[in-house]
């Protein structure tokens, strides 16, 4: 019965597009070392590395009164292998369940995010408060090619042991932090490769931010959110010098960046495409930016009317389709115009 309510739960994760890992626990009493189950998206397990903050409660997390203790502080977590062959996620040191009370966890991916001292582009600084949990501080938006889906957890409340009815593992559930952007480009007919796109970038985005989960009390879900986002950068996310032939057939450039409103203080956020046009002289360069919020009182061509913010853990696409109007002429002849000629007569 335990693997049909393993396999049922594994099915309705599928349906919403992420992927399990399984791992078992050598032995679920209080003795037993603390292991974890991760739900990831589309991550192979032997590479997915996360880090966990864990909260000792006794009783149990569950009021202001309660004494907490920091139980784990910014520990790695990776899938190693016992003895026996057998896989699970265990902490780069082995922690002991304790007899007494229980443990709440925090946690994100990946653990390279975490930068203590001097953060750079993509990286942090990772906390964990008992009574607000997760925040990070001085992050930065990683350069395109280094980019990575930034994920946090909602707590894992007062668990006793790793195992837990069908779930081998303390059950850590993670969101995505960032927003996912998407532009695809294509042509709506078949120009026999008369457009080539050379360029695409996202113009003035902010690109640093802090992350605070706000738990008001260490066991009710809080409202995460970005604040102090500032910064802005240009992301270019395609880039060919001699271009690339469009089709009918979507090109796609992704970029993980931060959730935002569109419309900064100074500027708003844009999208650059740069491309060219087959002509006798070679390849006449052509640009166009659209803007992702219209201006104030106008309904500006391409702008979206209602999108003014990108969000935490959404996707959103942008769908460029070029179309070309044919070169033709309509020719007129302008009338003989007459003139007047006198003549001499002639006797």
């Amino acid at each position: 019965m335990k693997n049909k309510v393993l396999f049922a739960a594994l099915a309705v994760v599928a349906m919403a597009s992420c992927t399990t890992i399984e791992q078992k626990v050598p032995s679920t009493g209080t003795d037993a070392v603390i292991s974890f189950f991760p739900l990831v998206a589309n991550a192979p397990k032997k590479n997915f590395r996360f880090a966990v903050f864990a909260w000792h409660a006794e009783p149990r997390l569950s009021d202001s009164t309660t004494k907490v203790v920091k139980y784990m502080d910014n520990v790695p977590v990776t899938y190693t292998f016992d003895t026996s062959g057998i896989g699970e996620f265990k902490p780069q040191s082995t922690y002991y369940w304790p007899k007494n009370g229980t443990l709440s966890f925090d946690a994100y991916a990946p653990v390279s995010a975490h930068n203590a001292t001097n953060p750079g582009k993509g990286e942090g600084i990772f906390s964990s408060e008992s009574d607000k949990g997760l925040q990070i501080k001085s992050y930065k938006v990683a350069d395109i090619a280094d980019q990575y889906d930034l994920l946090y957890s909602e707590r894992t409340l007062n668990k006793k042991a790793s195992t837990e009815g069908s779930i081998d593992g303390v059950y850590i559930a993670f969101k995505h932090a960032l927003a996912a952007i998407a532009v695809t480009a294509k042509t709506n007919e078949d120009y026999s490769d008369a457009i080539k796109l050379t360029k695409i970038t996202i113009l003035k985005a902010y690109g640093t931010g802090e992350f605070n989960q706000n738990m008001s009390d260490g066991y009710t879900p809080g409202n995460p959110e970005w604040t102090a986002v500032s910064t802005e950068v240009d992301y270019v996310l395609f880039e060919k010098a001699n271009g690339v032939a469009l089709t009918e057939t979507e090109l796609s450039s992704n970029a993980i960046l931060l959730p935002q409103r569109l419309d900064h203080d100074n500027n708003k956020v844009s999208i650059k495409v740069d491309y060219t046009i087959k002509c006798d002289g070679g390849d006449l360069a052509q640009t166009q930016t659209f803007e992702l919020t219209p201006r104030s009182g106008s309904e500006e061509s391409g702008a979206s009317a209602t999108l003014t913010s990108w969000e935490m853990g959404k996707k959103y696409t942008y769908n460029f389709i070029f179309s070309l109007e044919e070169v033709f002429f309509a020719p007129s002849v302008a009338e003989w115009s007459d003139v007047a000629v006198f003549a001499n007569n002639v006797n």
